[in-house]
C-alpha cells in the first residue's frame, strides 16, 4: 500500500486532512527510518572492484509502510552508491515483499539474464529464501559472525571476500 494512501487515512483519522499536510506527515515519518542509513568501509571498494569486471549490480530493498521510491534513491545518493547500481527496486515496485522471490525474478529479467547467472547478497534469512527461491545463488553476509547459514549457503564477513580482495 503507497504511502499517500496510509498518510492519507491516518491524517483523516487525526482530522488534519489538509493537502499540504500530507507530504510533510510523509517526510516526517519516513525520516525516522532513514537514520540508521551507514556504509560499510568495504562496500564502495567492492561495488567499484564488481564494476570493473562488467557485473550489473541491482538493489532490492524491502521498505517500510509504502515507502516512497525517492526516498531509497536519495538513501542511495547520500551513501555514494547510486553510481554503482545499474537497477534498484522496492517490495512496493514489486508488491511483495521478501521472501518472496517475485522481486529478484524482475531484476533477472530487467537484465536478460536467468536467475542462475546471479549472485544474491543478503544480511537476513529471507534474503536468502528469496534467493534460493528465485533460483539465484545466496550469500549470507554476516558482519558479525554470529548467523549459521544453511548447507550450501556461502557466508562472508565482507564483500571484499566476495570480489577476492
Amino acid at each position: 500500500v503507497a504511502a499517500h494512501t496510509i498518510m492519507t487515512e491516518v491524517l483523516a483519522a487525526w482530522g488534519a486532512a489538509q493537502p499540504e499536510q500530507l507530504e510533510v506527515a510523509i517526510e516526517s515519518f519516513f525520516d525516522y527510518f532513514r537514520h540508521s542509513l551507514r556504509t560499510y568501509p568495504d562496500t564502495l571498494p567492492a561495488l567499484r572492484a564488481l564494476r570493473d569486471r562488467g557485473l550489473p549490480i541491482a538493489v532490492l530493498t524491502d521498505v517500510p509502510y509504502g515507502m516512497p521510491r525517492r526516498f531509497i534513491e536519495a538513501d542511495l545518493t547520500r551513501a555514494g552508491l547510486l553510481p554503482y547500481v545499474d537497477y534498484y527496486l522496492t517490495s512496493l515496485d514489486v508488491g511483495f515483499r521478501k521472501p518472496n522471490p517475485r522481486g529478484l525474478l524482475q531484476i533477472a529479467k530487467h537484465f536478460h539474464l536467468t536467475p542462475a547467472d546471479f549472485i544474491a547478497v543478503g544480511n537476513e534469512p529471507k534474503d536468502i529464501t528469496a534467493a534460493q527461491a528465485a533460483g539465484m545463488s545466496p550469500v549470507l553476509i554476516d558482519r558479525d559472525g554470529t548467523a549459521t547459514p544453511a548447507p550450501g549457503v556461502q557466508r562472508i564477513a565482507t564483500l571484499a571476500e566476495l570480489v577476492g580482495a
